[in-house]
């Protein structure tokens, strides 16, 4: 082989990274997804430094400002008790996008487990699990958490893992088809054939190649937590006052609406657009993932 031959095998993209790239590709150019990207990165990185960044304290209480519109003191105005509520609408968020994230890391790692165990095993294991997802899907979820919030104490923690543990069963049900698809794949005939373990399987070889789906799942999963999140503090069920979460900002509107509607308009408004953006990207995400897809765009 000759040195120019060498240097340009050398200097070419490796095999995994093409499948990326093209994804990357077609990624940026679903206009709606990199914006919904671009908002979502801009209030992760407020919600992390909403310490440092914050002047104003979301909790004080100024009562000689009480309702004021916004203006230059105030870019979000007050609310009845005096507090700024720039400064609760960012902290606000930082709760709400909390809750979203964990209560997805729970939902997509038991929705994984379940889904991943009963497309590989199979047989009465698979018909037992799946049976089991059609009871919970049966249920009033939402209700249910609404009772656990009222015999629990209703905080931010027993939100997070209430909604992870009531919001797998999609996510399993994705799984589970995606490992249907792939278990009788010639890999995964070979990786038996040499004696590897069903679990290393599974782990090594199956989900690497079904995570574009279990990804997608992901990002509707945050935007379903936070609507949820926002009912139950609604509700008076979620996060509880004087901690700030969009949900609980609305709740604290009903009264007022119409003679100071900015304490609506700001939380209702940071909703529709975070949920909005999670939208996006999922839907962006998906159409850059699905190979026929991609195909299509190529």
């Amino acid at each position: 082989m000759s040195v120019d031959a060498v240097d340009t095998a050398a200097d070419s993209p490796a095999p995994l990274d093409r499948p990326l790239r093209r994804a990357l590709r077609r990624y940026a150019r679903n206009r709606g997804a990199v914006v919904g990207a671009a908002i979502l990165f801009i209030l992760s990185v407020i919600s992390v430094l909403v310490p440092w960044l914050a002047v104003l304290d979301p909790e004080a209480v100024d009562l000689s400002h009480q309702l004021q519109p916004p203006g230059r003191d105030h870019w979000f105005g007050t609310d009845h008790l005096g507090r700024d509520y720039l400064a609760r609408t960012i902290y606000g968020g930082r709760i709400s996008l909390a809750v979203g994230f964990v209560a997805m890391l729970l939902s997509i790692v038991i929705g994984t487990l379940v889904g991943a165990t009963s497309g590989f095993a199979g047989g009465r294991l698979d018909n037992l699990l799946m049976r089991v997802v059609d009871f919970i899907n049966s249920l009033p979820i939402f209700f249910i958490i609404m009772v656990a919030q009222m015999v629990l104490t209703p905080n931010i923690f027993n939100v997070m893992w209430l909604i992870g543990l009531t919001s797998w069963m999609a996510v399993a049900r994705i799984v589970r088809g995606e490992v249907l698809a792939q278990r009788e794949q010639d890999y995964v005939m070979a990786a038996k054939a040499i004696g590897s373990r069903s679990a290393y399987i599974v782990w090594r070889h199956i989900l690497p190649n079904v995570s574009g789906p279990i990804i997608v799942a992901a990002t509707l999963n945050i935007a379903q937590a936070i609507l949820i999140e926002s009912a139950l503090s609604f509700l008076g069920l979620g996060v509880q006052p004087p901690k700030a979460s969009w949900g609980n900002m609305l709740m604290g509107a009903q009264t007022r609406m119409f003679n100071a509607p900015w304490i609506a308009i700001f939380p209702g408004l940071m909703i529709c657009i975070t949920v909005i953006s999670f939208n996006f990207v999922g839907d962006g995400l998906r159409d850059a993932l699905d190979p026929k897809t991609g195909r299509k765009n190529l």
